[in-house]
């Protein structure tokens, strides 16, 4: 007794001091909490933190800590929420428990109905990694932007490996094992997009190549897979990133020891139940919060039919109904709730069929097949639509790709790869995903994520699309799971959200408003939110602009809310981005028989005499007018704006260009590469302004002494007759980040810049444009032989100069005026970009000879695939979404152009403005 009372006593004084060291931590917390709120009313009172910002941030955070605490990923259906013991109890107390049972019903018909239209609502990029050409393993990726239809080269990965896999979480690209040098591996990379760098991440259990990968409740499965020995596996192993609550996962003990060897900061591999049947090269993908696997290789080698699906947790495999053929190298993309698996090969024969698995009717169907045969090809879905990549023919790696509309059933064919590449692993990263209120960032390097910066906090747009997909399984929460702390409240934090969410959304309403409504007070530096106080060169220089230009100071306005470039896209109608060849087909013949016509004119009843020189000049002028309107179809042909038949498009482009002298694909190269980086100080391509170094301007000294006049002329009338042979022949207003270009040879000496204009994959294009010109060079010098030089002078080389200037005419004056900035490499992003550019009044005439490309440009760098019959539709829609962004300068243009000309000579940097250059 005594020792228990002795016990006793000490337990009761344990118990005292821990109730003292509470009360103690109480009273420290309440400090805090005043003190954090004195603060907090200090910084709004002066302007400092705005409150309805703060508390959406603050609302996030605990969103986050929420869905953290009860295991959610960032795109947990509805229903799973409901499924949470306190979230349903909670809501059952509220509302009873037969409105809850409904309400999760409502939930999951609602999904299933939406399930076809919520993919094409988000944007992102499609990543290839690795893969091989040849006997060669790349470590190179690379990235398609949808939309814009535009390759761009990425870092490359550390390690060179060949049918690898690949999975996102959390916005960042996981590239697991494959075949390195003389043996598989069981390393893994990581790819964060925001900052464009390959990290080093925990090894996998076992060294696997041609496996299987999916992702459920932001965890990284991976499926079967060969040995060393060239023999399938069945296991699977689960990668569980940092801040994600680990899960009691069946393992053996050999497995559970490696798993905790590999355990650290950066994650941990653990193993999982293995499949039924041993597998090479499966397809894979993740679907509804559950795991595909389907078909592969067996021990015998021979191709599978079998599919099985991944329940976990509890991690239980299940069988399904098995595909119609027998597949191994195939590739799984999911869209729409469907199963999609593309390609792969039997024996020796490649396969371009393509089947369907309906999880709701569980039966699979054949679609339309694929335009060419693919094995071991990377297969992604994105936008509402699969896209596939590369893979092999059976007789070599292909670098070609296409894209399937499960709408239209078809296939169409997508540009080209820079690289040729099979064995690769492909993935779709959205730009941004959706939680009830929480917006998670999830692209892309330099060309995306750079775009949300500077623009402050967003939230009303996004609230419009706000995205629950499906990718967790209804009703996997458990008993197991924890209980929320108080602080979490994750239902109400919800609500609370989504009403500050809501408030953000009508301010921003009215900041729009009223920002397209410019008085003459805010014309002036600071009106426009110029830090110009103690800089009165800066102060002159903006001032200047302003009076000069013609854009009323709406290019110059600083802390804009800039959009992000998928709600840019989803605010132009969807029939805009319809093509119809027939019609397109109808413009081509129509413009090129002008031209025809207009040069039968002149050859019939033009003499060729002195006395009739006039006459001459003015049908060069009429007739160089003429063709800017066949250019500009080969124009649409280049960005896949003319027809959804590819060969037909490339055939009437090159046709079309060569005829005008243009080498065709040399010029869709670059001048992808101008709308992927408009108004980028070095990376941009075509009329990039000159840096000022100092304080002197070259051209204004050469003023002083000849007149300003005189000086603008000059560069006007050199600019517009020299400018397109100068660029085409040698990169004349390019980029410095490309160096000293040519359009016609892309080898040394024409390769000396830190980037090359055009990659690897483009150069044999580069020659292919050479054939037509050679061909169209012999064409003028037989006809020259025949019947003298001055006929091809008069009838074609005097319109194509008056052509030439048209073309350097509309470029010069969509990107450049006195009040248009440039960016640098830290604060220019592509939506900066494109609404920097500028629409012009060209007139009714001129708009209908050169398809509007002068009046509807910004349309066109917005979404450059609209057709342009149906770009003043998607103009008038900019303008009523973006009033403060869109640019429109009614200046006519012939003193638009004199101004150019005589203004826009050299730009400098605007000290502490976001890296705006603006001109001197």
């Amino acid at each position: 007794m005594g020792e228990d009372q002795s016990l006793l006593h000490l337990l009761s004084q344990e118990m005292s001091q821990q109730q003292g060291l509470i009360a103690h931590l109480r009273r420290e917390v309440d400090s805090c909490r005043e003190e954090v709120g004195a603060l907090r009313d200090c910084l709004s009172s002066n302007g400092v933190v705005d409150s309805v910002r703060f508390l959406v941030h603050l609302h996030r955070r605990r969103f986050n800590q929420a869905c953290e605490v009860y295991g959610l990923g960032p795109c947990a259906p509805l229903d799973a929420v409901i499924d949470i013991r306190a979230v349903a109890y909670a809501i059952g107390n509220f509302a009873g428990y037969s409105a809850m049972r409904a309400l999760r019903e409502v939930c999951q018909a609602a999904r299933s109905a939406a399930a076809d239209i919520l993919d094409p609502l988000c944007p992102g990029h499609l990543y290839l990694c690795g893969g091989f050409e040849g006997a060669l393993a790349l470590s190179s990726v690379e990235r398609l932007d949808p939309h814009a239809g535009v390759w761009e080269v990425l870092p490359p990965m550390t390690e060179a490996r060949q049918y690898t896999c690949a999975g996102v979480m959390s916005g960042k690209i996981y590239v697991c094992g494959g075949w390195a040098g003389p043996q598989p591996v069981r390393s893994v990379e990581c790819f964060d997009p925001d900052y464009a760098r390959w990290s080093p991440m925990p090894p996998m259990l076992v060294a696997r190549w041609g496996a299987g990968a999916g992702v459920i409740n932001k965890r990284l499965f991976i499926c079967g897979g060969l040995d060393e020995n060239r023999q399938p596996l069945n296991s699977v192993e689960c990668f569980t990133p940092p801040g994600v609550p680990a899960q009691l996962l069946h393992v053996t003990p050999r497995l559970q020891a490696a798993a905790q060897a590999s355990a650290g900061s950066t994650g941990s591999w653990q193993g999982v139940n293995a499949m039924a049947e041993r597998r090479g090269w499966p397809a894979a993908v993740s679907l509804q919060g559950l795991l595909y696997v389907c078909g592969g290789r067996d021990e015998q080698r021979e191709p599978l039919s079998s599919v099985e699906r991944l329940n976990h947790p509890p991690s239980i495999w299940l069988p399904l109904p098995p595909l119609s053929s027998q597949r191994a190298g195939a590739s799984a993309a999911a869209c729409g709730g469907k199963l999609y698996v593309c390609g792969g090969a039997f024996g020796a024969q490649m396969l371009n069929s393509v089947e369907r698995y309906d999880p709701k009717v569980g039966t699979w169907e054949t679609l339309a097949p694929m335009l060419k045969r693919r094995a071991y090809v990377a297969a992604a879905g994105i936008a509402g639509r699969i896209h596939v990549f590369g893979g092999s023919d059976g007789g070599q790696c292909l670098e070609t790709a296409e894209r399937f509309d499960p709408v239209l059933g078809t296939w169409i064919e997508l540009p080209r790869m820079t690289d040729r590449r099979s064995g690769a692993a492909s993935v779709a990263l959205m730009d941004f995903a959706f939680v009830a209120g929480q917006t998670a960032q999830a692209p892309s390097g330099q060309h995306q994520a750079v775009a949300s910066r500077g623009q402050g906090l967003r939230p009303a747009a996004r609230l419009q699309r706000l995205r629950v997909p499906s990718h967790s399984l209804p009703g996997q929460a458990s008993s197991s799971q924890p209980e929320p702390s108080s602080g979490s409240k994750g239902p109400a934090v919800a609500g609370l959200a989504a009403a500050a969410l809501a408030v953000a959304r009508g301010l921003k309403r009215i900041r729009r408003r009223q920002g397209s409504q410019v008085s003459t007070l805010e014309l002036s530096p600071a009106g426009l939110g110029w830090k110009v106080d103690g800089n009165g060169e800066l102060k002159e220089r903006v001032e200047k602009a302003l009076e000069r230009g013609g854009l009323q100071g709406t290019a110059l306005r600083q802390n804009k809310q800039w959009p992000t470039k998928g709600e840019v896209i989803r605010a132009i109608p969807k029939d805009c981005l319809v093509k119809e060849t027939g019609r397109s087909l109808a413009h081509a013949a129509v413009s090129t028989l002008q031209v025809l016509f207009c040069g039968y004119l002149a050859w019939k009843y033009i003499p060729m005499t002195a006395a009739a020189a006039p006459l001459w000049v003015l049908y060069a002028v009429v007739q160089g007018t003429l063709a800017t309107g066949p250019w500009v179809i080969g124009h649409e042909c280049g960005h896949n704006a003319f027809c959804n038949e590819q060969w037909l498009q490339t055939l009437v482009g090159y046709v079309l260009h060569t005829a005008l002298m243009v080498p065709y694909f040399s010029w869709q190269r670059s001048h992808a590469v101008h709308h992927s980086k408009t108004n980028h100080m070095t990376e941009g391509e075509t009329h990039v302004p000159r840096l000022q170094k100092g304080s002197t301007n070259k051209y204004k000294n050469l003023a002083k002494w000849f007149g300003q006049s005189t000086v603008a002329m000059t560069r006007m009338v050199t600019h517009l007759v020299l400018g397109w042979p100068a660029y085409i022949l040698g990169g004349a207003t390019g980029g410095p980040a490309y160096g000293t270009t040519n359009h016609m040879w892309p080898f040394p000496p024409f390769r000396n810049g830190k980037k090359d204009l055009f990659p690897k994959s483009w150069k044999s294009k580069v020659l292919l444009s050479d054939v037509g010109i050679v061909g169209m060079a012999g064409f003028l010098m037989w006809w020259a032989k025949t019947s003298g030089f001055m006929p091809v002078f008069a009838l074609y080389l005097a319109p194509l100069m008056v052509t030439n200037c048209w073309l350097v005419l509309y470029t010069w004056l969509q990107h450049t005026d006195v009040d248009i900035p440039h960016f640098d490499e830290d604060n220019w992003t592509w939506v900066k970009g494109a609404f920097h550019t500028v629409d012009r009044p060209y007139g009714p005439v001129l708009d209908y000879i050169h398809h509007r490309i002068g009046s509807t440009h910004v349309a066109h760098h917005v979404c450059s695939t609209i057709p342009f019959y149906k770009a003043k539709k998607a103009t008038e829609a900019l303008k009523e979404n973006f009033p403060d962004l869109y640019l429109y300068d009614p200046t006519p243009v012939h003193k638009a152009l004199w101004r150019v000309s005589s203004r826009c000579t050299a730009v400098q940097k605007a000290d502490g403005h976001d890296g705006m250059y603006i001109f001197t």
